[in-house]
């Protein structure tokens, strides 16, 4: 935490002079609420050469990336924000390659005019959590909390060939957009 952020047990506490860069994946909002305060978006960067952190693509780049190319046989996901699936009336803080691609798959195919068929069987026979460091925080939603999990998760295509590489692949560019897990599906 830099010297304008200050820690308040589970709050943090802002300076009103400074300006924070928050890595948003709408920016068509015009101010964003949280508790009783309004902040208001200043501006939006859409390309890296502006901010690190910016970039857009539509749902055929994505696509287009991984045409007439070897997709890579494993794929790392950073998690940096604590992160969980629903699991019948549960939760499940563990990201399990089911659930993780399962949940990009899903977002995928509800708004993308390009649905990937079957994939999901693809994942759930062909991909394996080859390695990871991360664990689980604890995180406060007003009036309940939950348990998620953060880190570096590395995933391994085991069966399936070429067409899992590339779908995992496309689906792993498309984490920087969508997120992943429960609360990104609210």
């Amino acid at each position: 935490m830099g010297p304008f952020v200050r820690a308040e047990g589970h709050s943090l506490r802002l300076s009103q002079r400074e300006v924070y860069r928050w890595r948003l994946t709408n920016p068509s909002l015009g101010g964003v609420r949280l508790g009783d305060a309004v902040f208001t978006v200043v501006g939006i960067a859409a390309r890296p050469d502006a901010e690190p952190e910016a970039s857009r693509a539509d749902y055929e780049e994505l696509l287009g990336r991984w045409e007439g190319q070897a997709a890579p046989q494993s794929v790392t996901l950073q998690f940096v924000t604590p992160t969980t699936f629903r699991a019948g009336r549960g939760e499940q803080p563990f990201p399990l390659p089911g659930l993780v691609w399962g949940s990009l798959l899903r977002r995928w195919n509800t708004c993308s005019e390009t649905p990937l068929e079957g994939a999901c069987e693809l994942f759930e026979a062909g991909v394996v959590l080859g390695n990871w460091k991360g664990e689980t925080r604890r995180v406060e939603l007003g009036r309940s909390r939950t348990v998620g999990f953060v880190g570096k998760f590395t995933y391994r295509v085991t069966a399936g060939g070429p067409d899992t590489c590339r779908v995992l692949s496309v689906l792993a560019d498309f984490a920087f957009y969508a997120g992943v897990g429960w609360q990104g599906h609210r």
